[in-house]
């Protein structure tokens, strides 16, 4: 039994670790499926160490790693609702860029957790990442985007 426990706090611990979406942080949090996902984020919603055990020991983290994949809506995570609202408003959101203001922006930098001195800055820096042709859908420039804004936030 000492040595099933040790497995699984070991396996979660690396898992913690390991599965992370995007190497780059975003307002202090990583996106984790283990941590963020799964039954263990509906359990433990501010407890990352609980929801990724609970995760390992339910079905070897199993269900969090397809929601993580399949699902993303239903992870639990800031980073989630953010990289949503910047796929499911890209449109508004480049040409909000392209002005440099905007609602959608504004809205997109509150997520992030930007400071309003730091704002300008950060609109400045994400219009030059924008990726400008017609080859890629909306979706590929939102994930673009969202990394962009995430290894800004890492600097």
């Amino acid at each position: 039994m000492k040595k099933g426990l040790a497995l699984v706090l070991t396996v979660a611990t690396f898992a913690s670790a390991t599965f992370v979406s995007q190497p780059a942080e975003a307002a202090g949090e990583r996106l984790n499926a283990w941590q963020h996902c799964g039954i263990g984020a509906a359990i433990f919603p501010d407890n990352g160490t609980a929801s990724a055990i609970s995760n390992i020991i339910w079905d070897l983290g199993t269900t969090a790693l397809t929601s993580a994949t399949v699902s993303k809506e239903t992870c639990n995570s800031n980073l989630v609702r953010t990289a949503q609202f910047i796929d499911e408003n890209y449109e508004q959101l480049e040409t909000d860029l392209a002005i440099g203001e905007g609602r959608h922006v504004d809205t997109l930098l509150t997520m992030f957790g930007v400071e309003h001195p730091d704002r300008a800055k950060f609109i400045q820096q994400l219009r030059s990442s924008l990726v400008i042709d017609d080859a890629r859908s909306n979706s590929e420039k939102a994930q673009t985007l969202f990394y962009s804004a995430q290894n800004l936030l890492a600097v």
